[in-house]
């Protein structure tokens, strides 16, 4: 979509930026929501730090021992911006490279764009990779037309993630760090390495750190407070993804220390290399080997347990019946209904060291763990669907249409863990509850409520010796709720409680956040706080569209409805 940025200085009328662009042809159609690009920065507030569980280690790929009662802070489909659209007055191409005085950018399909870019004096060079690297003297973005913040002069299209990146780990990095991402190194044609260093900037100011055990002591023993020495403020992290033949291996590397002394202590790797297999009727299905040194595993009221070492293999697949052909939100259905039934299982037999439950002794004992999971939702109502819900009206806050409705989530999930001296660990859990949705989030006040709600139960049978994967939260309730207040905010928050009166950890509370948040079609701006976690922060998500059509001019130019001015202070 080609044509001149505008030059006036002019500010931009209010009612024409809340217009929603139908008076605007469009020139776009069958617009879908893909995925977001995600990224946050936390500051440590409290002196524990428990964060949640990695949805890619082994443990989790299986279903923790808590059961999938636990609502967690959603999280957005994680991916890239595959979709731009651009807009100059003029572009200079030369070879691989283009230049422009002043160029747009925008990730919304619809005009006016809620988010976009303004760039001046830019230079772009397209590699052979398929990577766009961008340059340019002067940036500015643009949120809503509202809006204006000091962009990044420097940014790749093709890869995630920005250059500078503050964050918060009690745990093993005593609070607040600074992280700086170093350009991707390829490795062949696929392969790709990916290394931060890191500052630890609490560490360095306080001069201590309190993340360690004893230096040459065990890596069981309590955690000891010592003075720092240079290598103690300076980390790495360095993951490493590359296919070996019809093998894809994976490898994390995380050094919260540079200090010999406490490198031991101070060191998490975990490795994995899989492959995809052929299982009949399987969505997928893999199997692999893994291993890990020192790998937090999460486990609901104990919270973050650590795995001194482990190795082994695994199996595991996923089905899904009852399958729905075509996009839920444009399928028409009358109510109740069955949603697809997704099964997931997995199979893990491995060398596991770790500490016993309630003690400080390590332990290693090969351990075979079975699970399977069935989950479904049975839509009990569901409001008609909306005529105009691929219009600019019906996508004003939302990447998606809202459909209120009433829906029973529930699911079953069954464990089998076997232990190498005779001991076993088999559990039941039953879960399930309403998922509310009012409104279609798009009137000012109070037009979108959601409220979800599980309960879960869990029989057990035999107990595991270690602490990473013993069953305590026997019961549950885990809620989530969102309601917005005026516009695009909205407020979020939820909880896990353990509601067993016959356990020592009746009414701890886990995985409570609260989020207010700036909802619109293209982009979403969260302020955070998780008590649990005891961490608050800044959270930036970009939405990404499919799309036909080449859409209408983006950039505001005086005198087009629905295009007003940008001020000189905005460009």
């Amino acid at each position: 979509a080609l044509g001149p940025p505008a030059t006036e200085d002019a500010a931009p009328p209010a009612a024409e930026l809340d217009s929603a662009g139908d008076g605007i042809p469009q020139r776009v159609q069958d617009v879908r929501f893909r995925q977001s690009l995600n990224t946050s920065i936390r500051f440590d507030l409290l002196d524990v730090n428990e964060l949640e569980g990695n949805e890619d280690d082994p443990e989790a790929r299986g279903g923790s021992p808590t059961g999938p009662s636990v609502l967690r802070r959603p999280k957005p489909k994680s991916g890239r911006l595959n979709r731009l659209r651009f807009q100059a007055s003029s572009l200079r191409v030369r070879g691989n490279r283009w230049t422009a005085r002043e160029i747009a950018f925008t990730n919304d399909p619809f005009t006016p764009a809620r988010s976009w870019l303004i760039g001046y004096g830019v230079e772009a060079l397209l590699e052979d990779d398929g990577v766009t690297r961008i340059r340019a003297q002067r940036t500015r973005i643009l949120l809503s037309n509202r809006l204006a913040l000091r962009g990044i002069n420097n940014t790749t299209i093709g890869e995630e993630g920005l250059q500078i990146s503050i964050d918060a780990d009690r745990r093993d990095r005593d609070g607040t760090y600074l992280g700086y991402n170093l350009p991707t190194l390829r490795l062949g044609e696929k392969g790709r390495l990916e290394l931060q260093p890191q500052f630890m900037l609490q560490r360095a100011i306080e001069g201590r750190t309190d993340s360690y055990s004893k230096p040459g002591g065990t890596l069981a023993g309590p955690r000891v407070s010592q003075n720092i020495s240079l290598g103690d403020v300076f980390g790495l992290v360095g993951v490493l993804e590359t296919p070996i033949d019809r093998f894809r291996l994976r490898a994390l590397a995380d050094l919260s220390t540079l200090n010999p002394d406490n490198f031991r202590a101070g060191t998490r790797s975990r490795a994995s290399l899989d492959t995809p297999i052929p299982l009949p009727g399987h969505d997928t299905a893999q199997a692999g080997a893994f291993g890990s040194y020192r790998e937090l595993v999460f486990n609901g009221s104990l919270g973050r347990q650590t795995v001194i070492n482990s190795y082994g293999a695994r199996l595991g697949g996923s089905l899904t019946f009852n399958r729905q052909d075509g996009d839920p939100i444009d399928r028409s259905r009358s109510t109740p209904y069955l949603a697809p039934v997704q099964v997931d299982w997995s199979a893990i037999s491995g060398s596991y060291r770790a500490e016993l439950f309630n003690t400080d002794t390590l332990d290693t004992q090969w351990r075979t763990r079975l699970n399977a999971n069935l989950s479904s939702s049975l839509q009990l109502l569901e409001a008609p669907l909306d005529p105009e819900r691929r219009q600019p009206a019906a996508l004003h806050y939302s990447p998606e249409p809202i459909r209120p409705g009433l829906a029973l989530d529930f699911g079953l999930v069954g464990t089998g863990a076997f232990y190498q001296d005779g001991d076993r660990q088999n559990t039941l859990t039953l879960y399930g509850g309403p998922a509310l949705t009012l409104g279609r989030f798009r009137k000012p006040w109070f037009d979108y409520t959601k409220l979800t709600v599980l309960v879960g139960g869990t029989l057990r049978d035999g107990l595991s010796p270690y602490s990473f994967d013993r069953a305590v939260d026997l019961r549950t309730v885990s809620f989530r709720a969102a309601q917005q207040l005026y516009g695009p905010l909205v407020l979020e928050g939820g909880a896990t409680v353990n509601i067993d009166d016959r356990s020592r950890f009746s009414g701890d509370v886990s995985n409570s956040y609260v989020e207010l948040k700036l909802l619109q079609r293209s982009y979403e701006l969260g302020i955070f706080y998780s008590p649990y976690q005891g961490t608050a922060g800044i959270r930036v998500t970009l939405n990404d569209f499919n799309f036909g059509g080449s859409g209408t001019p983006f950039v505001p130019r005086a005198g087009v409805p629905g295009e007003p001015a940008v001020s000189d202070e905005s460009r």
